[in-house]
């Protein structure tokens, strides 16, 4: 009988356990006064307090181990510190800020995460021998910001050689516009 019991409620409860589980998936869902909101409206009397409580104690979720993280710097303040921010790519959870931006210390961090098979990067050349020492078998990856600047760069540098090229074409458009503006009629009133 007394096993039962500790299966229906916990000793000195004021609560049976299923109550408590269903105010704890409300608590976390609504949080403190919308959680109370509603159980005042399926005749559950509880506080906001209540609600804050119970999700206090609540397990802290699991998390899975990351797969892809992204790796960058970040600057505590202006000036010449810098450090390396680890991001989980899933969930963009930050999963590490390591106080230093040096490839030992993303090659340290990495060998201990060995569930990780991608990451995306700046272009710097430090992470770049930090992943592949940490993790030879993971695939590095520009990040999209890093990419676009690549990709302008190399716009940059192509079109100041193609002024001529550029001209006729321009040109030629102009010719185009002005033919088929000169063939469409006026609109008539």
């Amino acid at each position: 009988m007394g096993r039962l019991r500790r299966a229906f409620a916990a000793p000195w409860a004021r609560r049976t356990l299923r109550l408590v589980q269903h105010l704890r998936a409300l608590g976390l869902a609504l949080g403190g006064q919308a959680g109370a909101r509603l159980a005042a409206r399926i005749q559950w009397r509880t506080s906001p307090a209540t609600w804050l409580r119970l999700v206090r104690a609540a397990p802290a979720p699991v998390a899975p181990a990351p797969q892809g993280i992204g790796v960058d710097e970040w600057a505590g303040r202006r000036g010449p510190r810098y450090g390396t921010i680890l991001v989980n790519l899933e969930d963009h959870r930050v999963l590490a800020v390591l106080p230093e931006r040096s490839a030992q210390t993303v090659a340290t961090w990495r060998a201990q995460h060995p569930t990780i098979t991608g990451v995306c990067r700046d272009r710097s050349a430090l992470y770049a021998d930090g992943i592949r020492r940490g993790a030879p078998q993971a695939v590095q990856v520009v990040d999209r910001f890093h990419l676009v600047n690549n990709l302008r760069e190399a716009v940059e540098a192509f079109l100041p050689t193609q002024r001529v090229a550029l001209q006729a074409a321009a040109a030629l458009t102009v010719q185009a516009l002005t033919a088929v503006a000169g063939s469409v009629s006026p609109p008539r009133r």
